[in-house]
């Protein structure tokens, strides 16, 4: 999966094994001259972290080195290292960098893994029979040394390992031996498939098993999973090989169901970024760099520079989506300077739209306005929901989305909204709109939720659900999880099992075994969802990559009503554990999958229009198909806005179609907008258009002239637009 640097959770004391910063030094030296009496003992002291960026070191002092000399001679000596645990956890797999000058010619109960000369530095690792280091316990290793002028000790230490997902090919399987009263005796089973050693391994589980014994593994009962733990002698998987452990637990279902798996491993941080406090950004774009990723993909501008710069490091090339209209240029209508005299400030378009299915770009006049947003402040709405007189607005900020539920609402005076904003955006009386600074608004704001491309709501069993994604991956933040829960107001914090618990909260994990061979598909880069209008239909959009190959879309269209019991039945149990409620699409049952298609460039069906993705929707089944409408651009990134029709059926067949260019001729939406949220029912496709300042310009010319006076662009107000579903899909 892709930026494996998930760290295991800190309250089952599985936290980061390097504490960032953290330095450990001897104030003592030892010379030729030194009496052997007081060669016996070379201890070595600690000092605090010094480090102003790193916010949090909960412990100064997780390791102590303390080395006893046995012998000496001729410029040689043979020491016992003992290496002690300070902290109040179990240290994993033990590893660390030391600074030392001497060499070590021989070494015994440890190895040698790296050896930089030119900084005089030594990484030394445990073996096999010693990786753990126990609470308020110790481990030994010797070692042979040599040295020329003076004797050295090993200082400025620190352990260079630390616990994240496994990057790797696995499976967990579960055996069922036998059952009495609500009671199952079973076994699981680890595989690992990669080409390379799991060490120290950790799995987490979520399942309606409430386990009573467990052998061959040590059981952690944490409040977000059931953690399983190596027994030591196990703690190693090697290339094709598997472990097993047994357990008795209580079961008070018919069936056995494993919600969701997560292996972790301990794995070395990378040498070169070792000392650094900010290394889990840096790995994380190391590893992010061997994917396929595009400007749009991105939260930032520097974040995708710092993409493209890893990519050339590393000699890659920088991914680039052609689109088949690239080499014709963009038609775009010029405006005149806007007089107030003017009886309609956007009559020039009031003819109708250009929508010959013949030509490629959809022009969009008033006549195309369903309602304005306004007061939506600095951050674009993502996504929306309507649902009777009431509009569900999604805004992304740095850590999450805030949902606004505002009422409807008619302008009565064109005088109620601001000179400038009601030119630009032809804001006059009789216009609907959506107020999102209302204070009779109900916010709820969802903090771990990203990237809020996705929303919408359905009814089971006299419960009204929202649908939105969850969770995140890589630097744009994307979500890997679709949630299902209660729209209310207030916050709501991903893993908060109280507050998800009153919402009703459940999250779909797994989504790369959205298919009905539950065969994973690759690491997801992205998540999104959508409903069909009669609300029987579930797609499960995903973007997924395996490493090195080209990135594939991944579309699963799934039965509600026969998702539905198995999700409530999964948040029942969870939340009776008062654990994080989840379900694996690895669980869910095959019968509940009605198709299943992957598109991908090399088949000329990668269904991104125009390489961008920001909204989609689905229909209802007809003939056998469903139609699935794509909308995509951002002009600030070089992404023509646009909507894009595709169709998947019931044998997995997926085609998609030309897209078709979006303009606009409202001032503030002509020449520098981007396409967001978007919903296909009664035969119209719904999206908004939003003005996003140019980031690449000064702040001055981020205008339009109103009245010969230059007016700053902004994301104040977003249009929401409606077109008949013909004059999108160009099939």
């Amino acid at each position: 999966m892709i930026l494996m640097i998930t760290v295991l959770m800190c309250n089952i004391n599985y936290k980061s094994l390097y504490v960032q910063g953290q330095e450990i030094s001897s104030t003592d030296t030892v010379n030729e001259d030194t009496d052997e009496e007081d060669l016996e003992f070379i201890e070595t002291e600690d000092t605090d972290c010094e480090d102003e960026n790193f916010e949090e070191v909960e412990e100064t002092k997780r390791i102590e080195l303390h080395t006893e000399i046995t012998a000496k001679w001729d410029h040689h000596y043979n020491a016992n290292v003992t290496i002690t645990n300070l902290s109040d956890t179990r240290i994993d797999d033990w590893e660390i960098t030391v600074s030392f000058q001497n060499k070590i010619e021989h070494i015994w109960n440890a190895k040698i893994s790296d050896v930089d000369s030119e900084n005089d530095r030594y990484t030394i690792k445990s073996a096999d029979w010693n990786q753990d280091i126990e609470k308020d316990g110790s481990v030994t290793f010797g070692m042979t040394v040599c040295y020329e002028d003076e004797m050295d000790e090993m200082k400025d230490y620190y352990l260079t390992r630390i616990c994240l997902e496994a990057d790797v090919d696995y499976d967990v399987d579960y055996k069922e031996y036998s059952r009495w009263d609500n009671k199952v005796n079973g076994e699981i089973v680890i595989t690992n498939h990669s080409d390379r050693r799991i060490e120290d391994w950790k799995l987490g589980l979520t399942s309606n098993l409430l386990f009573e014994q467990v052998w061959n593994a040590e059981y952690i009962d944490d409040e977000a999973e059931d953690v399983l733990d190596n027994m030591g002698y196990n703690q190693n998987i090697e290339p094709g090989q598997s472990v097993s452990f047994g357990f008795i637990a209580v079961c008070e279902d018919e069936n056995i169901e494993f919600d969701a798996d997560t292996l972790y491993e301990m794995i070395t941080i990378p040498e070169e970024l070792e000392g650094n406090p900010n290394w889990e950004d840096e790995y994380e774009m190391e590893q992010l760099a061997y994917y396929d990723y595009y400007p749009d993909d991105f939260e930032s501008e520097a974040d995708y520079e710092e993409y493209v710069a890893k990519r050339n490091e590393l000699g890659l090339e920088i991914p680039t989506y052609k689109s088949e209209d690239d080499d014709q240029p963009e038609e775009f209508e010029e405006y005149p300077e806007v007089s107030a005299n003017q009886i309609n400030l956007f009559s020039l378009a009031k003819a109708g739209e250009k929508t010959d299915n013949k030509k490629k770009t959809l022009r969009l006049n008033s006549g195309a306005i369903e309602a304005k947003f306004i007061n939506a402040g600095k951050k674009g709405i993502q996504s929306y929901y309507k649902s009777g007189g009431y509009m569900y607005a999604v805004q992304h900020y740095t850590d999450g989305i805030k949902i606004t539920k505002c009422a409807k609402s008619v302008v009565k005076k064109e005088t109620d909204i601001q000179s400038d904003l009601r030119k630009i955006w032809d804001i006059h009386e009789g216009d609907v709109v959506y107020d999102l600074s209302s204070k009779k608004n109900e916010v709820m704001e969802l903090t771990g939720f990203h990237h809020g491309q996705t929303l919408e709501m359905f009814s089971y069993k006299n419960e009204t659900y929202m649908m939105v994604t969850a969770g995140k991956t890589g630097k744009a933040k994307w979500g890997d999880k679709i949630a299902i829960l209660k729209f209310s107001e207030g916050k709501l914090k991903y893993g908060d099992v109280k507050t998800e618990k009153k919402n009703l909260t459940l999250y779909i994990t797994g989504i790369q075994y959205a298919n009905k061979s539950h065969k994973s598909k690759g690491s997801i880069q992205h998540v999104e969802a959508a409903l069909s209008e009669n609300k029987k239909t579930l797609l499960l959009w995903s973007q997924v990559q395996e490493k090195g190959k080209s990135s594939q879309i991944q579309l699963s269209c799934l039965r509600m009503s026969d998702v539905m019991p198995q999700l409530e039945k999964a948040r029942n149990k969870a939340h009776k554990k008062n654990k994080i409620a989840t379900k694996s699409c690895k669980n869910i049952s095959s019968k509940s999958f009605i198709c299943t298609a992957m598109q991908s460039k090399e088949k000329g069906n990668f269904g991104k229009p125009n390489g961008s993705f920001q909204a989609l929707d689905i229909t209802n089944q007809e003939n056998g198909k469903y139609r699935i409408f794509v909308a995509g651009g951002n002009d600030d990134c070089g992404y023509k806005c646009s909507v894009m029709v595709s169709t998947i059926d019931k044998k997995g067949v997926s085609k998609i179609y030309k897209p078709r260019n979006v303009t606009s001729s409202l001032l503030g939406l002509s020449t520098q907008k981007e396409m967001e949220g978007m919903h296909y029912y009664g035969d119209k496709v719904h999206f908004i258009l939003t003005a996003i300042p140019k980031k690449k310009v000064a702040k001055e010319k981020n205008t339009v002239m109103v009245n010969h006076k230059k007016v700053a662009l902004t994301k104040g107000v977003q249009v929401l637009y409606q077109v008949d579903e013909e004059k999108v899909d160009r099939r």
